[in-house]
């Protein structure tokens, strides 16, 4: 039944489907190793209560209120009193007055270089400083929207403990909190934005300081989250005159709210994590994840500064540091400064507020206090300061027995003694609810030992000095056994994903080897292979899909990492793929034989299929994956500089020419859009950005930003001198090169360069900012509507690129004769497939910024100068075999014999020259395989806020729209030059039919090529992660790679589904109505 609902479809028709298949086999695939590799964190919902009304603490509170002020990517070197050396004047010396209180007031002022777990983007920091526990590395993809918490938090224990909370500031508060503010005392604004630098700044500023002169109402705890140092961040980056006026502005902020705090209020201000160098963030670079953190009291003492002080010095001794564990106050240096500064982790600050404002700690916690805040008498500090000068030494490198130094007793008065107990029971009953819940069996092995350290921890033999140094070292532990165990994997999933992906690479291989059968084929054989491949995948899928769906049933206590959906699309996808395998595993056609492979050219196909296997392997080996960017260039040349070779041995002399011209023109072209980049972090300092105007900058070169236009205004005149060789630029070529698409182009180009001199400090004034912001707004819309309605409906409303002209001739009896001449004929469908491509081409062109389209542009010209070699390749090997077939020598001397020259079928170089051109442009054109190199602006282009579904969407555009465009051009290798076989050149209705069947089955044959060698990739990417994924840089190199193989995979798989279900097939359609004119002409 399905074989025969089959077989009426058209060749197109059954080579779409199969794109279709392919695409669902690797989506499953994708979908059962990543639900098994990207497991996220089991959140209980347990929460903590006072043991009894007014009981919720141990240590009394020190405060009633507390503001909470969260300045967005607020890096700690904005505020710290020893900036790296260099500072920067933009940035460093700015923001002083947390340091200048700290200085004078150092037992009320606290300074710290807090660490931000990754990812460092702010949804994720919210769910850190408000429940104490750790995101995982797939929370990032719910940056652009959130849900609500549920797990115990500040905010529940605020609310259920009768506290009025206040908030002011992000939207993304009242996203992941909803019905948890006051009434009345909820002012969100847009955070998405990045376009307005002040709005969301000035509704704080507002709001705040109503409250904090109860003009607004009773509050006891208020938030308030500015976005301005974010949003200049993403902008222009942390170095120019903008973040200098936003710090100084926060500076001011600040000042008047220490001015405005009475003496029961707290002050707490936070950066939700740092940036880079560039003003981004998301990734876990050292500069993304220190971020700031400054607690201040106006009255009450919090600490005695010579205690912490003598502590301090205490541990600049080698000997003292290693006996505490790197100490109870853990120092760090910012990179570039020689000051050492106190760190803490970012989620400290759950466990020490709560404390401070009498409130139980979240249940979830992983934080510990920080020691500063309570190290200081539990009820009356001692009248003499004398009891706290320690000798600390002393203390921490004594032998068990040795007298205790001078007044130790003293320590068991500090309030930290307390503190402390609480946050390690509040950690150890957490231990204990997480172990009894269902991803409980992760704490196995490592429950034991810290057990046993929770128990040394009490032991009433150790000194108060000693116990603190063994409880830190149990809470330590803690966070550091769950951010390990919080990577947690589904090891049986993972393994059936991995089988289901690695079938993918064997089965989509033979269904490449199916197309490979001879031009000269009847239809009804080419098409019969279409109908087999289709037949047998849906019916194996039915078949496995039942047949696990069954074994779900009946064996559900044995399968527990299994749910039913997950069992069903595994057994379909493993039968699907099986049953093709199985009917072709013997078929000498689609599986390589040693007999085959002999024959096989050794730059056509074995090179690249080597190229393929080194490519994959590569991903097994971090330094490979760091410098894929380089690897590319390497594997690019390797495939053309066999053409540079062979193009001396070509049988002709224009065949010469034209392989070593443009063979050294796709080369050099390459070489120069690979000299744009971006740098991981791991590349420094052997590595230089260049896609942007300095290492810090988020502009452009003026380079590229005057070249982009430059680029807008030619392109369209080269794109039509390749047309031109084949006479191809006809009809509606001219119109729609040379008017609409460089009018898109030119838009495209414009935008960016408004967006420069908007950004330019000082340029333009506040009106001529505002009109500028309109205008390219309107530039950005006018390319997205123009490409979809204006070059997209000129394409598909148009006839086929073939001019018709009538030549008059007159015979013997000078009778006139009228011949039909059709210009362009030779490319008929390589033409109009070009078109379709520009179409999308100018939609990736305007989310790339300026490098990025002088990239574009140069791998555009770079891919159709490789077309021209392949053509040529073609032609001459079709030749060589001419006359390789002729049997009488003397008859290629007789020009009444003509030779019989058959079609050559295009070869897996070409499918791999495309797949590595693909990667080298996405590097090009400002990209890594790390989430800090998302460009997170061009979510605006067109938009001046966050609007749905269109900034994703766009994001994902500029990330991958270059991998899949350079997809996309994959069938002109089969159409370019490609004559359509209409009635005036083939003698047959049938031969016609069998021909376009041919070309058809090329253009589908390369486009599964092309699936298969990213599939390939995906595989090794896939493994690699697999095996290393308790490998030290899992996080930073083999996951982040993984996940760009598998959104690349996809995303090449729906271009080729669109590119042959619309664009070859309304080529052949054009095509097939001109032969219909034609003939009727002739007729």
């Amino acid at each position: 039944m399905i074989t025969a609902s089959l077989r009426g479809l058209s060749p197109i028709s059954l080579g779409t489907l199969i794109l279709v298949w392919i695409l669902f086999i690797h989506g499953s695939s994708l979908y059962l190793f990543t639900r098994g590799f990207l497991l996220t964190r089991h959140a209980l919902e347990n929460k903590t209560r006072c043991q009894a009304p007014g009981r919720c603490t141990p240590v009394p509170a020190t405060h009633s209120k507390a503001v909470v002020l969260i300045i967005d990517a607020l890096r700690f070197d904005f505020i710290s009193p020893h900036p790296p050396s260099p500072s920067d004047e933009f940035h460093h010396g700015i923001l002083t007055l947390p340091a200048e209180l700290t200085k004078s007031q150092p037992d009320r002022s606290f300074i710290f270089n807090a660490h931000s777990d990754p990812p460092t983007a702010t949804l994720q920091r919210i769910k850190g400083i408000t429940t104490g526990s750790l995101p995982t590395f797939v929370d990032l993809g719910s940056s652009f929207g959130g849900s609500s918490i549920n797990e115990d938090s500040l905010i529940h224990q605020a609310v259920a403990n009768g506290k009025r909370v206040a908030f002011m500031g992000d939207d993304t508060w009242e996203t992941v909190y909803p019905n948890s503010f006051a009434p009345n005392m909820s002012w969100p604004f847009d955070s998405f934005n990045v376009e307005d630098l002040h709005t969301v700044d000035e509704g704080v500023i507002k709001h705040l300081f109503p409250l904090l002169k109860g003009q607004a109402g009773e509050w006891d705890l208020a938030i308030g989250h500015f976005l301005g140092v974010d949003h200049v961040g993403h902008r222009v980056g942390p170095s120019g005159p903008t973040m200098r006026a936003k710090l100084q502005q926060m500076d001011k902020v600040l000042r008047q709210v220490v001015n405005e705090l009475d003496d029961d209020t707290l002050l707490i201000v936070l950066g939700d994590h740092g940036m880079d160098s560039k003003g981004d963030h998301g990734g876990d670079g050292i500069l993304e994840t220190s971020s700031a953190m400054w607690i201040y009291s106006k009255s009450v003492e919090l600490s005695i500064p010579l205690l912490v002080s003598t502590m301090l010095d205490a541990k600049a001794t080698p000997r003292v540091a290693q006996r505490v564990d790197e100490g109870l106050l853990p120092v760090t240096t910012f990179p570039g400064s020689n000051t050492p500064t106190r760190s803490v982790q970012q989620i400290d600050i759950v466990p020490t507020l709560s404390l401070l404002l009498g409130l139980p700690i979240p249940f979830n916690n992983l934080g510990m206090i920080i020691p500063e805040l309570f190290l200081r008498h539990a009820t009356n500090p001692p009248p003499d300061e004398s009891q706290w000068k320690i000798d600390w030494k002393a203390l921490f490198t004594r032998r068990m027995g040795e007298p205790l130094p001078a007044h130790p007793k003293a320590l068991y008065r500090l309030s930290l003694n307390e503190a402390m107990i609480a946050n390690v029971e509040q950690i150890r009953a957490y231990i204990m609810a997480y172990r009894d819940s269902p991803s409980g069996r992760e704490l196995e092995a490592v429950f034991d030992s810290l057990k046993a350290m929770h128990v040394e921890s009490f032991n009433p033999r150790l000194e108060p000095a000693t116990g603190w140094g063994k409880k830190r070292l149990f809470l330590r532990e803690a966070l550091k056994e769950c951010r390990t165990l919080w990577a947690q994997f589904n090891v049986m999933l993972m393994l059936c994903g991995l089988v289901a992906l690695g079938l993918t690479v064997p089965t989509v291989w033979a269904v490449y080897r199916t197309f490979d059968a001879d031009v000269s084929a009847e239809k009804e054989k080419r098409e019969s292979a279409g109908v087999a491949i289709l037949s047998e995948g849906l019916t194996g899928a039915m078949g496995g899909a039942l047949m696990s769906g069954w074994v779900k049933i009946v064996f559900s206590r044995w399968t527990p990492s299994f749910g039913f959906g997950e069992a069903l699309l595994l057994g379909a996808t493993i039968g699907s793929e099986w049953a093709v395998l199985y009917s072709h595993l013997f078929d000498g056609n689609t599986l390589v034989s040693f007999a085959k492979f002999k024959t096989m050219s050794f730059h056509r196909t074995i090179l690249p299929i080597a190229v393929l296997i080194l490519h994959a392997a590569s991903y097994t080996s971090n330094s490979f994956v760091m410098w894929e960017d380089r690897l590319t260039q390497y594997f690019l040349f390797t495939l053309l500089l066999p053409v540079l070779i062979t193009s001396f041995s070509a049988p002709e002399r224009r065949f010469r020419g034209r392989l070593l011209g443009f063979g050294a023109a796709s080369a050099i072209l390459l070489r120069l859009a690979a000299i744009s980049t971006v740098c991981r972090e791991e590349q420094h300092p052997y590595c230089h950005v260049t896609f942007y105007s300095a290492l810090g900058a988020q502009a452009a070169p003026w380079f590229t930003t005057i070249a982009a236009p430059l680029c807008a205004l030619v392109l369209p005149s080269v794109v039509r001198r390749f047309l031109a060789l084949s006479e191809s630029d006809k009809v509606t070529a001219p119109i729609f090169i040379e008017v609409v698409w460089r009018a898109l182009l030119t838009c495209g180009a414009g935008y960016w360069l408004l967006e420069r001199l908007e950004n330019t400090h000082g340029l333009l004034n506040e009106e001529l900012t505002v009109a500028v912001q309109a205008l390219r707004t309107v530039a950005a819309q006018a390319v997205m509507v123009g490409s979809l309605m204006g070059a997209g409906s000129l394409w598909w409303t148009s006839s086929a690129c073939v001019e018709e002209r009538h030549i008059v001739t007159k015979g013997e009896d000078n009778e006139k004769r009228v011949q039909i001449s059709l210009l362009g004929h030779a490319n008929g469908y390589g033409s109009s497939y070009l078109l379709f491509v520009l179409t999308a081409f100018s939609l990736v062109f305007l989310v790339s910024q300026p490098t990025g389209q002088v990239v574009m542009s140069l791998s555009l010209i770079a891919v159709l100068s490789y077309v021209e070699v392949a053509d040529t390749e073609k032609d001459a090997a079709a030749l060589v075999e001419a006359f390789n077939n002729v049997s009488d020598p003397a008859q290629l001397l007789d020009d009444s014999v003509a030779l019989q020259v058959r079609p050559q079928r295009p070869t897996f170089v070409s499918v791999a020259f495309v797949s590595i051109v693909s990667l080298a442009t996405f590097y090009a054109t400002g990209h890594q395989a790390v989430l800090s190199t998302i460009q997170w602006k061009t979510a605006f282009i067109g938009f001046p806020v966050v609007t749905y579904p269109f900034s994703p969407i766009l994001v994902a555009l500029n990330t991958f729209g270059p991998i899949a465009l350079v997809a996309l051009t994959i069938p002109l290798f089969a159409l370019w030059n490609t004559t359509p076989p209409w009635p005036s050149t083939s003698p047959t209705p049938t031969e016609s039919e069998a021909k376009e069947a041919g070309i058809v089955g090329d253009a589908v044959k390369l486009a599964v090529g092309v699936s298969l060698y990213h599939s390939a990739l995906t595989l090794g990417t896939a493994v690699s992660a697999a095996i290393l994924r308790r490998h030290l840089m899992v996080w930073k190199v083999f996951a982040p790679r993984f996940m760009l193989g598998a959104v690349a995979l996809l995303c090449v798989d729906v271009a080729l589904v669109l590119g042959v279900g619309i664009g070859v097939r309304e080529v052949m359609s054009k095509a097939q109505k001109m032969g219909r004119f034609v003939g009727k002409k002739q007729a």
